[in-house]
């Protein structure tokens, strides 16, 4: 044994673990490089939120024509079965959006015909009731303006 009773240290690094190098000091991270680097972050979300609110707006009329095309022959379905009993399948589908067409420009003939007489059997007194509420207004107010100048 030799005089020097202080263990070896030869193989350590500045933590005490034996053969792992020591982690480099880390330099503080600047304020002003932190506000940068939120402030671009914020701003590409928002241009990426913008950019994807601006092709949604590109899809969602095509996409809303093609959901209600499915709702629609969905809705159908049972009916084209029907039909499908006794016509082959693309005639019974045929039949029953010809039959559709048919109800619902029946159905607007009968509400726009009728509007039409309505509006034929109305009287013919065309002035809008806010002009009449205004000249009476008018006639009240310039009355009220007589009777302060007088009064």
């Amino acid at each position: 044994m030799t005089g020097n009773t202080s263990p070896d240290t030869s193989g350590l690094d500045a933590s005490g673990r034996n053969g792992h190098l020591a982690a480099p000091a880390l330099t503080p991270y600047p304020a002003w490089a932190r506000r940068r680097d939120v402030t671009i972050t914020v701003f590409l979300w928002v241009l990426l939120a913008a950019a994807m609110v601006w092709a949604i707006s590109y899809v969602i009329g095509p996409l809303l024509i093609v959901v209600l095309a499915a709702l629609l022959a969905y809705a159908l379905t049972p009916v084209t079965r029907m039909f499908a009993r006794v016509l082959p399948l693309p005639f019974a589908i045929i039949c029953v959006y010809l039959a559709l067409v048919g109800v619902l420009g029946g159905l607007g003939y009968l509400f726009v015909s009728n509007a039409i007489s309505e509006r034929a059997a109305a009287p013919q007194d065309r002035s809008p009731r806010p002009f009449r509420f205004r000249r009476r207004l008018e006639r009240e107010l310039v009355a009220l303006a007589q009777t302060l100048r007088h009064g």
